[in-house]
């Protein structure tokens, strides 16, 4: 029975693909057009249908579902038509077998898978629609990222110049450090400290403390004091609310650079996911123009895909890294 299922799609295929989102050329029944490729109000009506199921938990206006259908059912076409513009066509074949996977898919089969559509109210010509854009939009993306630019090793290099402190150990400075509001005390532990006492061996107690060298540049007295501070001294008191501070410093561990050699893999990584990005965003902001000009809609569906749109103020951007 699975047989005689996944053949039978194989036949309808034929004549859904590149018509399943958009009918036959009509007259009063095209709402819009792309390129030589019409939209129908029965193609709308559908997806509207099928995106109100989707959205049953939620309150979707009819007006927000006309847009959003048409929208969708406007770039899908922009996605398929660049696609075969740029020798990428989606092949009937591979929509076939992408069909056949998704049925193999359900432990049941295609009855599961039928009753998996009634249940989205969707049909099996708009499943074949959905690959169909999701197979185009694969190949348009691949065509929008081989136009990136490549990464030099020059451009590393100075990156990695421009940013040396990205790619560095800080110094670290290990003190012994005491603290108490009795300044009578703190007398005491300086003067011992004169003599050539450590501060462990005259404070009641110490903590061990480790600052970086990022501390200078902050709002603590006790951390720009640590930064200045020299071997073999009891250092302060820095004075802190009630609180005195002294501190002996006992480490120095210096700043250690990474040398590019050992991060230049990374940076390219990271200037050629920002290259990838730049290049997507400049391929479908010209994709969106080109697409916009071929795109024409009737008075009431106009939507923000097509050539008649006039944007306000109130018009939310889209998405720079989007085919939508």
């Amino acid at each position: 029975m699975a047989g005689r299922c996944l053949l039978t799609f194989a036949v309808v295929i034929g004549a859904a693909v590149g018509l399943a989102g958009c009918g036959g050329d009509g007259s009063a029944s095209v709402v819009a057009r792309v390129g030589d490729t019409p939209v129908t109000k029965a193609t709308l009506d559908q997806w509207m249908s099928a995106m109100a199921t989707e959205s049953a938990a939620a309150t979707v206006s009819n007006r927000t579902l006309k847009q959003r259908a048409l929208s969708f059912l406007i770039s899908s076409q922009w996605l398929i038509g660049d696609a075969a513009e740029q020798g990428s066509a989606v092949s009937q074949r591979e929509v076939e077998r992408r069909l056949n996977e998704k049925v193999r898919a359900y432990p049941h089969g295609e009855a599961e898978f039928r009753e998996v559509l009634k249940l989205t109210g969707r049909t099996v010509s708009d499943t074949l629609f959905d690959i169909e854009v999701e197979l185009a939009l694969a190949a348009v993306r691949r065509l929008a990222i081989k136009q990136q630019a490549k990464v030099t090793s020059a451009q590393v290099a100075s990156y990695y110049d421009k940013h040396r402190q990205l790619f560095a150990k800080a110094e670290e400075r290990r003190v012994a450090l005491f603290y108490t509001k009795s300044d009578a005390l703190v007398k005491r532990i300086k003067r011992a400290g004169a003599l050539g006492q450590s501060l462990t061996s005259v404070a009641p107690y110490v903590e061990s403390l480790v600052y970086t060298n990022g501390f200078k540049e902050g709002g603590n007295p006790v951390a720009r004091a640590v930064h200045v501070a020299k071997f073999g001294m009891i250092e302060g008191p820095v004075r802190v609310g009630r609180n005195y501070f002294v501190f002996e410093l006992k480490e120095v561990r210096p700043l250690i650079q990474s040398p590019l050699a050992q991060v230049a893999s990374s940076i390219r990584q990271e200037l050629e996911a920002e290259a990838r990005q730049r290049a997507l965003a400049a391929f479908i902001a010209s994709w969106r123009r080109k697409w916009i000009a071929r795109t024409d809609c009737q008075p009431g569906f106009v939507v923000q895909k097509c050539r008649q749109y006039i944007a306000s103020k109130t018009s939310a951007p889209e998405n720079p890294v989007a085919f939508e």
